[in-house]
């Protein structure tokens, strides 16, 4: 689709001064950003990074793989990153242990993934006494325990949760036998279903409200940085538009970030851009609150603190209404 997202962007009266448009290399402001997983669902801030945006619009962006949304949460807290992009559950944790954090924009708003088993299981109940892989303080984590209690399986009780790790380990435990199912997002669940894993529960299809992938800072940095949040979220909202109308492109990002072969894997690859960046990924990056108050109350099912986190306390939305009513109006066709 050859200068397709050119045709479906649309910038109008646009206002950017304070997103630094037209800088020069020797201007560019550095910017420390992290991003949590190695799925599709992260493919917003590897598009705006490859495709140069960052830089368009004034940023010198150092962007960091950091496995796992509670470690990239606690780097982000520490002032070691200054924006990352990771699922809500991290920030609603640390919300409640009263640290400096907040969410700026929402990328998924559903919850996303699939809950994949060995080939012997056909049912959620036949999980009952069964292994489940997951990944502590995650997102990962979050929506299996979702998925789990929608069914009436009580995490830790009817099923055992082991911690593994990223996507890439679960994926690979489960092949080698060492968890009875886990939750996996593309290209993990086309890649296990090509081998002949069961899909138990398509959390895609279900389209539950949920603040899965979300770009978090801190106040202090959002207060003391405006400027550079500001051109930041015009980034990711132009890659947001060009994602959509740019497949190829965007598979050969995803490709890279995801150590996938362009030809081998096309098939993972087109399955994985129309489930999650057409599907999936958000027009206009705002968060959803019922998605993040069904975080919050899964939450403090284990953590008391997080009862007390309502979701206007953890969402800052003022960069997008800014780069509105400065006149920023993308509009995909």
């Amino acid at each position: 689709m050859k200068g397709g997202w050119q045709r479906g962007l649309r910038i109008a009266g646009i206002i950017l001064a304070a997103a630094g448009a037209g800088a020069t290399a020797g201007t560019l402001t550095p910017v420390n950003v992290c991003y949590s997983a190695l799925t599709a669902t992260q493919a917003t801030v590897w598009y705006a990074y490859e495709k140069g945006l960052f830089q368009k619009y004034g940023l010198q962006v150092k962007l960091v793989f950091i496995p796992g949304g509670a470690r990239a949460a606690t780097t982000l807290i520490s002032g070691d990153m200054d924006i990352s992009q990771i699922g809500a559950p991290p920030v609603v944790n640390a919300a409640a242990a009263r640290k400096d954090i907040v969410i700026i924009a929402g990328l998924i708003n559903v919850a996303s993934g699939s809950l994949m088993a060995q080939p012997r299981i056909s049912s959620m109940a036949m999980l009952v006494g069964k292994t489940v892989g997951t990944n502590d303080g995650s997102n990962t984590d979050s929506v299996l325990r979702l998925i789990l209690r929608k069914h009436q399986l009580d995490p830790g009780r009817d099923v055992k949760m082991l911690n593994i790790g990223g996507d890439p380990e679960r994926a690979a435990a489960l092949e080698a036998r060492q968890v009875d199912a886990t939750l996996v997002t593309p290209p993990h669940t086309f890649e296990l279903q090509k081998k002949g894993f069961v899909n138990l529960y398509d959390a895609d299809r279900a389209k539950i409200p949920y603040q899965s992938t979300c770009i978090a800072t801190t106040r202090k940095y959002l207060t003391s940085h405006r400027a550079a949040v500001t051109s930041f979220m015009t980034a990711i909202q132009e890659a947001i538009v060009r994602i959509k109308h740019d497949p190829q492109g965007s598979k050969a990002v995803m490709a890279q970030y995801m150590v996938l072969d362009p030809a081998a894997d096309a098939g993972t690859l087109q399955q994985s851009y129309d489930s999650t960046l057409l599907e999936e990924l958000a027009e206009v990056p705002y968060p959803t609150i019922p998605g993040l108050q069904i975080i919050i109350d899964m939450a403090a099912k284990d953590n008391p603190g997080a009862a007390r986190v309502k979701p206007q306390d953890i969402v800052d939305v003022s960069i997008l209404d800014d780069l509105k009513r400065a006149g920023l109006a993308i509009r995909l066709r």
